[in-house]
């Protein structure tokens, strides 16, 4: 009897798996995902339910316009990256026989869209839309095809043509309402072999794609997945990553960003999947508290769990205790050779003691007090509040900067004033002038010119050069707030208010160091090149004046790491 169940349970699995695999083979293009019809072997993924859509609304937005007119774009223009796609798009059309400018995307751009992009040196991709067939039969790519050679790939035809100079292929094909779009002869020849359901692996069947997929909510308007692994030790990624932190991308194995619209609010969710995981001793700390105590109108703020000492101690000295320029080194010509002494020696040289030790004057660290203060205190979190202020009969901008340090111990007020005293004694005065502390309502600030209030509450330590800024961080901090998931990381950026100023400020200072002229000298018929502040990013930030404000939000659960970058418009 046993074996008889056996056998009844044996059979049932194998009519199971029949149904399985028939309903595999009979199903259509139309109910596949698109990462099911693209090749393994991609480095990024790009895909859209509507493409058609989203390229309607940037040619018909006013920011298009304005950035193709901005300084912004001019110096984009002359890049060395907008030089190699400008090379790119010259060799794809002649290739194709036409120029892949904005009417030929409008007539190849469907509804659920996909590129998958395999090589971006060579710029090999694939792409695949879903789009009537009787719509791209009036695109100029298909009336051309008389001039393109035909290749098969199982019941399928597609066109393909090559620039023998350039070896630049371009392919496509069109079946059951699919266009197929693409550089590569056998991506296109595997990707129909996928569409008519022949066995082979795709996209989808790939961990660095899988993985990310399923730790993502719904799909967003735009979706983008990276295969990190592949994609950061690539040469052109390091040159061109805008970012520059290749570094840090290095932990990561893939990531996946969605971006989800309405008509205010843009909001961009990352999830980027560690390669090796260890089990920490301890969880990061929560800076949710830090970013509650931020009052509204600030400009900037940024909060940090677990910072060092030495980036804490560094932060004070840079905002607020020792606020100094520090000069970047030129790199721009080679160092100049050493001059050798030709002269073997001098006859004052004679008085010169060999055997002694040349002396050397003890200097002390005024700083270290105040770095192992932190240290000792255990510092958890660091919040960084800075805001512009430019009043209408006033010349200059002032800024105000404020920095809240959580701790794992209480603070002992007395104790940070002496040490802070002590620090700034040989920065700002002698004889101890300028050094005494007046106590306020609430809050000590320095008797002397520099403008420094400090107030402790509880493991809160909280320095600003505005009292109406500390008082305002003040009154809010340690607030609790139940529905904020624990952060590592926090940001914001007040667009609306700061822009201006930063236009103004740039200004100054471009038009004192002499920049942003007419052409050099040395080129007077060249183009303008215009000032990298108050030409290049002010015209940037004037693009996108709508963007009232940005914010960010990081959360690491060891594995993962999850940010949340939001964009609120007019």
């Amino acid at each position: 009897m046993r074996h008889r169940y056996i056998l009844i349970a044996t059979a049932v699995l194998i009519i199971c798996a029949g149904v399985l695999f028939g309903a595999r083979q009979l199903l259509t293009p139309r109910d596949k995902a698109i990462a099911d019809m693209m090749p393994p072997g991609a480095l990024f993924y790009l895909e859209t339910p509507d493409f058609h859509s989203l390229l309607a609304d940037w040619n018909g937005s006013p920011e298009k316009q304005e950035w193709l007119a901005s300084d912004n774009y001019a110096v984009f223009s002359r890049s060395r990256l907008f030089g190699r796609l400008s090379q790119a798009q010259t060799e794809f059309a002649t290739a194709a026989g036409i120029p892949p400018d904005m009417q030929f995307v409008e007539q190849i751009a469907g509804k659920e869209s996909a590129f998958a992009w395999y090589d971006i040196g060579k710029l090999e991709f694939l792409y695949i839309t879903r789009m009537p067939s009787g719509a791209f039969t009036q695109s100029t790519l298909w009336q051309s095809r008389a001039r393109f050679d035909v290749r098969r790939s199982g019941n399928f035809e597609f066109y393909l043509r090559t620039d023998l100079e350039s070896q630049r292929t371009v392919c496509f094909a069109t079946t059951q309402d699919l266009l197929v779009l693409g550089t590569r002869e056998d991506l296109v020849a595997d990707a129909l072999s996928l569409i008519g359901g022949a066995q082979g692996r795709s996209l989808s069947d790939e961990p660095w794609y899988v993985a990310p997929v399923s730790q993502a909510k719904a799909r967003g308007d735009l979706r983008m997945v990276l295969n990190l692994e592949k994609l950061v030790p690539s040469p052109y990624f390091r040159s061109y990553w805008i970012q520059q932190n290749v570094t840090d991308l290095k932990q990561y194995r893939t990531a996946i960003s969605d971006l989800y619209r309405t008509q205010q609010v843009y909001r961009e969710k990352r999830v980027l999947l560690r390669k090796n995981v260890t089990q920490a001793v301890t969880a990061p700390a929560d800076i949710s508290p830090l970013v509650a105590s931020v009052p509204s109108g600030v400009g900037f703020y940024q909060a940090i769990s677990d910072p060092s000492s030495g980036m804490v101690l560094e932060t004070l000295k840079d905002k607020l205790l020792d606020p100094r320029p520090h000069p970047d080194a030129a790199y721009t010509f080679a160092p100049a050779a050493p001059e050798i002494d030709q002269a073997a020696g001098q006859a004052a040289d004679l008085e010169t003691h060999i055997d002694k030790a040349p002396f050397e004057t003890k200097r002390t660290d005024p700083w270290q007090p105040l770095q192992s203060i932190l240290e000792t205190a255990q510092v958890n979190g660091l919040l960084i509040c800075e805001s512009s202020d430019s009043e209408k009969v006033a010349t200059f901008t002032k800024f105000h900067s404020a920095v809240v340090i959580s701790a794992a111990h209480d603070w002992d007020s007395a104790q940070v004033k002496s040490i802070l005293s002590s620090a700034l004694e040989t920065q700002i005065t002698t004889l101890q002038l300028g050094l005494g502390w007046i106590d306020r309502d609430s809050y000590s600030e320095l008797d002397g010119l520099s403008p420094l209030s400090l107030s402790t509450q509880g493991k809160y330590l909280i320095l600003s050069d505005d009292p109406v800024l500390l008082l305002a961080i003040r009154d809010s901090v340690d607030k609790k707030n139940a529905a904020a998931e624990a952060a590592v990381y926090a940001s914001g950026f007040d667009h609306g208010k700061e822009a201006a100023n930063f236009r103004r400020i740039s200004t100054f200072l471009d038009r004192a160091g002499m920049r942003g002229g007419s052409a050099a000298l040395s080129d007077p018929n060249g183009p303008r090149q215009p000032a990298f502040f108050s030409g290049n990013m002010a015209s940037f930030s004037q693009v996108f004046k709508s963007v009232v404000s940005e914010s960010m939000v990081v959360h690491d659960s060891g594995d993962k790491v999850t940010q949340m970058v939001t964009y609120q418009w007019q």
